[in-house]
């Protein structure tokens, strides 16, 4: 595992330029910017809350915030396993005529995302300003813990996807189908006692992006309560994930170059 680390550490500073890079180009010639990072989750939950707020007869200002606390980390996760599953592929320049190890190229997609992230939690930091400022506490500064904590749950599923993905072309177009089913089975645009009356509590508490997403979604409304256990599940889930990536990764190293 120390390898691991000491092969990002090499090449941290290819890692940095093509983190950079991957940023600058994706909103290069863009009027705005970095500023979309912003737009596209407040257009969604603008969109999700108005109709939500109609249909189910839920105040429009109690239920943003829990929307956009939600569809932040989510946003994040499904991000970093979307560019994940091709971040072997794109690199396959690098990988087959230079000697840059392969660990930085999962964590390049991961870190990409992650700063997208910062973005969004802006965005609703913002809102939640306008909206609420008397919830502001020192609760919300768990928001920081369980960024780092969903972050490396993201690296361990962008290790492993990447890989996946390089033995299994089709992979990629099953992943998507399975994202979809998995965002509807998150409690990301309703609450989780709506399944709990149903008797369908565990569907969602199967689900390892649940505890995920709830982490930073209570962090980021300053929830009084902490919920210690979804903490103590939701740190297993991340370094189980991440080692079993550290793991495959290490132990098929180069010979990915076969795979192309």
């Amino acid at each position: 595992m120390l390898e691991y680390f000491k092969n990002i550490k090499k090449d941290r500073h290819v890692l940095q330029m093509l983190v950079i890079r991957d940023v600058f180009s994706k909103y290069r010639k863009s009027i705005l910017g970095v500023a979309w990072s912003m737009i596209t989750p407040l257009s969604m939950v603008g969109v999700i809350g108005v109709v939500y707020s109609i249909v189910f007869g839920i105040p429009l200002i109690s239920f943003v915030p829990y929307l956009f606390s939600g569809l932040t980390p989510w946003l994040f996760i499904s991000n970093v396993i979307e560019s994940g599953t091709n971040s072997y592929i794109i690199a396959e320049g690098f990988i087959t005529q230079t000697k840059i190890h392969i660990e930085v190229f999962p964590l390049r997609m991961a870190l990409g995302a992650f700063i997208n992230y910062l973005f969004m939690s802006i965005a609703f930091f913002f809102v939640y300003g306008l909206i609420k400022p008397d919830a502001f506490n020192w609760n919300m500064l768990l928001y920081i813990p369980s960024s780092l904590i969903v972050f490396v749950f993201c690296w361990g599923i962008a290790n492993i996807v990447s890989l996946i993905n390089l033995y299994i072309r089709d992979y990629a177009y099953l992943q998507s189908i399975l994202l979809q089913i998995l965002f509807y089975i998150t409690p990301l645009i309703y609450l989780p006692e709506v399944m709990d009356k149903r008797g369908f509590s565990g569907i969602y508490k199967l689900n390892p992006l649940y505890y995920m997403t709830d982490i930073i979604r209570q962090s980021m409304l300053g929830a009084t309560e902490i919920k210690i256990f979804m903490w103590i599940i939701s740190i297993m889930i991340a370094f189980s994930v991440f080692i079993v990536g550290i793991v495959l990764t290490k132990k098929i190293g180069r010979n990915i170059v076969y795979r192309f």
